[in-house]
């Protein structure tokens, strides 16, 4: 688990890119439970938010692998990554977007993002609509906004 000076690090990198913290907070939650050293064994995706490598070697990441990075070590990768989709956050729940499908921040919330049936929605049940809808806008930004 990261330090709490750590922690403040990586959220404060969301909040100069332009994402709420409360957000930030939970999607890194949800990505890598705060472990640095996280890897998908699926995807291959490391880190605390879950970088997928095509995604570092396209950010001139050449260092060791990802995960054995300390938290401050990713922060500036964190923030080039989030300063660099070319989206500004507008809408609640696309701090998530920008880590899942940046592509899809400030859909409309019934845009399907993954049908069923899709690689990705095979992979990422969770983020499913309803029982075993697709995957849509509003069923990713459910998972880090807070509940009613």
């Amino acid at each position: 688990m990261p330090s709490a000076e750590e922690k403040d690090a990586v959220l404060s990198a969301f909040e100069r890119a332009g994402y709420p913290r409360a957000e930030a907070e939970r999607v890194v939650g949800m990505e890598s439970g705060w472990n640095p050293a996280a890897v998908n064994r699926q995807s291959n995706a490391a880190g605390l938010i879950q970088f997928m490598p095509s995604t570092l070697r396209s950010m001139g990441y050449t260092g060791p692998p990802f995960a054995t990075l300390s938290p401050l070590e990713q922060v500036p990768w964190i923030e080039r990554y989030l300063k660099g989709i070319g989206k500004r956050w507008s809408v609640p729940g696309d701090t998530y977007l920008a880590i899942f499908s940046p592509k899809f921040m400030g859909a409309p919330d019934d845009t399907v993002m993954y049908p069923v049936g899709s690689a990705a929605w095979r992979m990422n049940p969770a983020l499913r609509s309803g029982d075993d809808g697709p995957i849509t806008a509003a069923s990713v930004r459910r998972l880090v906004l807070p509940r009613a």
